[in-house]
Parts: structure tokens; sequence; C-alpha cells
């Protein structure tokens, strides 16, 4: 009886840690096939946002040499200055209109 039940122990411990090993192996293999569609897609991302945003780097660099734009900062004026509205709703929030037209 005590040798039965001592095979019937080992056996239920060797299925158990074939069970174990079996699911920490499909997990790992799960997280690691995670992790690779995750960093490739946040390449992809990164590279199509790079790529989107050239022509307004372009836009910015031809606006800065222009010289078109020099003085509308000063024409606008600081924050207070040609105020129309405080805390009007917005998509998105509240915002502050100005008349700089």
């Amino acid at each position: 009886l005590l040798a039965s039940l001592a095979v019937a122990g080992l056996v239920a411990g060797m299925g158990m840690w074939a069970i174990t090993s079996e699911k920490d192996a499909y997990v790992s293999d799960k997280m690691s096939t995670a992790e690779f569609v995750a960093r490739e897609t946040a390449m992809y991302f990164s590279n199509e946002f790079k790529r989107a945003f050239i022509p307004l780097y372009s836009l910015r660099e031809a606006v800065l040499h222009s010289g078109y734009f020099d003085q509308l900062a000063t024409q606008i004026g600081r924050y207070p200055n040609l105020l129309k509205e405080n805390d009007v709703e917005i998509p998105g929030g509240l915002a502050n209109i100005r008349d700089v037209a």
C-alpha cells in the first residue's frame, strides 16, 4: 500500500511538473510573439510618423527663412492683448479666444 501511494505521488508529481513546464513554455512563446509584434508595430508607426512630418518640417523651415511672418508676434502682442472671450468651450476642452485677424 505504501509503495503504491509513493508511485501514485511520484506519477502525480511528474505529471504536474510536465504540465507546469508546458504551460511555462506556452506562455513564454506567446509573450515573445506579443513582444515581437509590439516592437514591429511601434517601428512601423514611428517610421510612418517620421515620413508624415517631413512636409511640416519643410514648411516650418520655409516660414522661418521667408521673413514674411517675422513681425506677426509683435503685431499680435502678449497674451491679454486682443482677448475676446475667456474659457470658451471647444471640442476637447476650454480655450481663450483672441482676435488676431
